[in-house]
């Protein structure tokens, strides 16, 4: 076991414990749980089983099994971004569902129009 190998597995076993930790506190779903230790357990494996990695790589005709990692990290991340995007959006449309419902039901009376005094220059 290299030295490399012993610190990335040692972090994501940290991760996978955290993971653990958080889920058991109630604040991750089962299915988010579930896909985050498979991708980390799926990292773990191919750690130490380098070889197999290489293979997938040059199956889909890459050379190197990091350029392969590389790869499906960077399409993993602009794909979680998207997510983030949509995700937001929808509470941004959600949020404004409800402030024009409660204004609908709940609208000003006898409003005034604060005027701010300027002072002199």
């Amino acid at each position: 076991m290299s030295i490399s190998q012993l610190l990335l597995s040692t972090i994501i076993i940290f991760i996978i414990y955290k993971t653990a930790l958080s889920f058991k506190k109630g604040n991750l779903s089962k299915n988010f749980t579930f896909t985050w230790l498979l991708l980390w357990a799926g990292v773990l494996f191919f750690i130490f089983e380098q070889n197999t990695l290489i293979k997938a790589a040059h199956s889909v005709g890459i050379s190197r099994g990091v350029d392969l990692v590389i790869y499906l990290s960077i399409i993993l991340l602009f794909y979680l971004v998207y997510r983030i995007f949509y995700n937001l959006n929808e509470i941004n449309q959600k949020i404004t569902k409800i402030i024009r419902e409660e204004a609908l039901r709940h609208p000003l009376q006898n409003s005034k129009v604060i005027k701010h005094k300027h002072p002199k220059r």
